[in-house]
């Protein structure tokens, strides 16, 4: 089975905000995937996430495209459950 996180955020306050890039990667700072999220969301679950070890963050952006600095990274540990069967 794929592993799912939920993360959560604090909203930004700028009264331009036109939304939030949220990324992660399988290094420190090193992001090769990302959703693009709508100035409203303040959380997201990824889905389908193989066991290893992911690292978050995310960014918020204006309506003139101008974006914020990384939020501090959050490192997750995905694993499957293991299914154990008694007689």
């Amino acid at each position: 089975a794929a592993g799912r996180v939920r993360l959560y955020w604090d909203a930004n306050a700028e009264s331009d905000l036109a939304g939030y890039v949220l990324v992660w990667g399988n290094a420190p700072g090193v992001y090769t995937q990302s959703a693009t999220l709508s100035a409203a969301t303040v959380t997201h679950e990824v889905t389908g996430l193989t066991d290893g070890t992911y690292y978050f963050a995310v960014r918020a952006f204006s309506a003139s495209g101008l974006q914020s600095g990384y939020s501090n990274e959050v490192r997750v540990v995905v694993t499957t459950p293991v299914a154990i069967s008694t007689p």
